[in-house]
């Protein structure tokens, strides 16, 4: 922050400054235009060679990508909406999605939850001799979570643990 001059924008994105060597203060007051960070952004994806078509990129992905990483990292929202310019807290809140890990730490819990019950269920009933075995992975790693075994008479007429839930960017292959 302190290469930033002390009456500039809020703005996150500072034109740079060409006299830089002279005062030290690398940026102008004004920020950056619309279209010379899209053109920033759409440069910046050819040379990494990311996989998206380069048109998708726009000043807009540098700003939901940042809002996000802060999100991840657990930065208070009012940070987030000086550095990023956010107007309002629902406006930062918009981009909180649940990243890879989080996806994962939640399907272990249901998991590890099912697999309690199921088992209480089985040390109460004395009929096990029908089992169902169901491997769970996630897809993208390919790690098995664990492996749940259902007693057909265990189940009764309980409502399933899973009724009403909604699962999003995930897939289950179930082999039996």
């Amino acid at each position: 922050l302190s290469k930033r001059p002390d009456l500039s924008d809020d703005n996150f994105y500072l034109q740079p400054n060409p006299s830089w060597l002279e005062n030290g203060i690398w940026y102008k007051t004004s920020h950056i235009g619309k279209n010379r960070l899209n053109k920033f952004m759409q440069n910046i994806g050819r040379e990494t060679q990311i996989d998206i078509p380069i048109e998708l990129l726009s000043n807009h992905s540098g700003r939901k990508t940042a809002t996000q990483v802060l999100q991840d990292e657990e930065i208070p929202e009012q940070a987030i909406m000086q550095l990023t310019g956010h107007k309002s807290v629902q406006g930062v809140r918009a981009y909180k999605t649940i990243n890879e890990e989080q996806q994962l730490n939640t399907l272990k819990t249901l998991i590890n939850i099912t697999d309690d019950k199921l088992s209480s269920k089985q040390n109460n009933s004395s009929s096990q001799d029908n089992s169902i075995n169901d491997n769970v992975e996630i897809t993208k790693s390919r790690v098995p979570l664990q492996e749940i075994s259902l007693s057909a008479n265990s189940l009764g007429n309980e409502v399933p643990i899973f009724q009403n839930c909604t699962f999003s960017n995930v897939s289950f292959y179930i082999q039996k």
